[in-house]
């Protein structure tokens, strides 16, 4: 199953080669800019039995170090060619980026795309008894 701690160390492993600094979620002022933070949050959950569907939005906050414009639209560009390729490795595998889209508020950029997870949950065979005769008629 699908850890949401894992995305969250997938997308700050791609960002770590920006040189930017990463800061906790839980930290909300008197950190060194530029600084990102990277919110996760579950906007939609089903399952059933044999399956788990999920949406997770990811929102990457931009703190510029100076808050001009030309700083957070070099960083739209930078975060575009990084997300580029729309794929997000993650330790079991591999999520397809949605959606992406970018809003500024207060000279803060906010940088969010969706992660659609569809998991197949494999049921325990182990519960089950051998089949020890099968008859058919043809």
């Amino acid at each position: 199953m699908l850890k949401i701690v894992s995305v969250k160390k997938a997308i700050v492993e791609k960002l770590k080669s920006l040189n930017i600094k990463i800061v906790a979620n839980e930290i909300r002022s008197g950190f060194e800019k530029p600084a990102f933070f990277i919110q996760i949050i579950p906007i939609e959950m089903a399952s059933d039995p044999s399956f788990s569907n999920s949406t997770l939005l990811v929102n990457i906050h931009y703190f510029s170090k100076e808050k001009t414009e030309l700083e957070n639209l070099k960083m739209i560009d930078k975060l575009n060619i990084l997300f580029q390729d729309c794929i997000l490795e993650i330790d079991v595998g591999e999520l397809t980026i949605e959606e992406k889209s970018v809003e500024i508020y207060e000279n803060v950029l906010q940088y969010k795309f969706n992660l659609q997870v569809v998991e197949i949950i494999e049921e325990d065979e182990s519960k089950y008894e051998f089949m020890e005769e099968l008859e058919m008629n043809i």
